[in-house]
């Protein structure tokens, strides 16, 4: 990735506005920047994108660990009330996660809502802006460096008749969007949301699920790029050991007196 910046999930706290204050003379460029990125926000902004995929992150990496320990360990491997119960509140959880992001409600922050508005301003996102943000994200006396680094990064995702974002990558990003919302919203409204008469013609498989997390987290990651210069891939938490809780027994059995 091309990126002047590269990211971690742990520096989610790092300002996205670091390589921006300096930049947009205009008050309504200015405006419809510092939305989107309010929009993006960090995992410790709550109601934010960056903290609703942050903890949808967390979740698939528990999920994901849970299954190994079971699968690694033969006295676990069998079938229990408790499984059935964490596979249906994991797969619940993650569809109602999806759906944030996908389906557009005006007054309610997501993806698409985000990636829509600023396919509909495009030209807000421009090669110097891109440039800019690419500066000031180094030290002054790197700055000039990095800017002309910044301008031919840019290059990847120039509209050919103008210095500004190609509209139809963002167009593209909110078909993939528009999309994974046909796809879910029978499951989720007819059985999640609502318990429906009419049964889903379709169920969304494991995998399914799982290809849509990872299509929106890949969306995430390039609005991120094109409104910071920082290549930002959404990974879980990696400071908290979730799995020392299992490290002591759950259940304590009194011993029997000889």
């Amino acid at each position: 990735h091309g990126s002047c910046l590269r990211n971690t999930r742990a520096r989610l706290s790092f300002p996205v506005t670091t390589g921006v204050k300096r930049l947009n003379k205009k008050k309504n460029m200015n405006n419809k920047i510092d939305k989107w990125l309010r929009w993006l926000g960090s995992c410790e902004n709550t109601g934010t994108i960056a903290c609703e995929l942050g903890n949808l992150a967390n979740i698939r990496k528990v999920q994901r660990g849970l299954e190994e320990m079971v699968a690694n360990n033969t006295a676990l491997n069998k079938p229990s009330l408790f499984y059935a119960v964490e596979q249906a509140i994991y797969s619940h959880s993650v569809l109602l996660y999806i759906r944030r992001q996908v389906s557009f409600h005006k007054d309610s922050i997501s993806l698409i809502g985000l990636v829509k508005d600023m396919y509909e301003s495009h030209s807000h996102l421009s090669k110097d802006y891109y440039a800019n943000c690419c500066a000031n994200l180094h030290s002054p006396d790197e700055r000039d460096v990095w800017k002309k680094f910044g301008e031919k990064d840019f290059e990847k995702f120039r509209d050919p008749d103008s210095d500004h974002i190609n509209p139809e990558i963002l167009l593209t990003l909110k078909t993939s969007l528009e999309q994974i919302d046909k796809e879910s919203e029978p499951i989720i409204d007819r059985r999640l949301a609502h318990l429906d008469k009419r049964a889903p013609q379709s169920v969304p498989t494991y995998g399914e699920i799982e290809k849509w997390c990872d299509q929106i987290n890949d969306i995430f990651t390039k609005l991120y790029l094109f409104l910071t210069a920082i290549h930002y891939p959404m990974l879980p938490d990696s400071g908290q050991e979730w799995k020392a809780i299992f490290e002591c027994p759950w259940i304590n059995i009194p011993t029997q007196e000889p």
